[in-house]
């Protein structure tokens, strides 16, 4: 198994869910912004370029802590501040990217 996908594998599992089990949840931490963890179907993707430019403009996205991105799974999880970025507005960041998505459902 290559190690990307190993890696990106136990980034899914640290983050509360894998592919079969979507999962969105908000974690709080005494006297920090509160952090949500959301899910996406990404389609249209066909390359690691397509997955990394998704991950790139995720990133360039205020409110958003973490993104990972996986064209061969079509799904993208993205840690952010719910309180600076709605599930809307990153989904709108992927369609402009020139991708499909939708929210799975927690």
């Amino acid at each position: 198994m290559p190690n990307k996908l190993i890696a990106w594998i136990v980034g899914v599992l640290l983050l509360g869910g894998c592919a079969g089990n979507p999962v969105t949840k908000t974690l709080r931490a005494p006297g920090r912004d509160p952090e949500s963890i959301q899910r996406f179907s990404v389609t249209g993707m066909h390359c690691e370029g397509c997955s990394g430019g998704i991950r790139a403009e995720l990133l360039h996205t205020d409110g958003v802590t973490q993104a990972t991105v996986d064209h061969k799974a079509g799904l993208a999880v993205v840690r952010s501040n719910p309180n600076r970025v709605t599930s809307s507005e990153l989904i709108k960041v992927i369609e402009e990217a020139g991708f499909k998505a939708r929210l799975l459902a927690p």
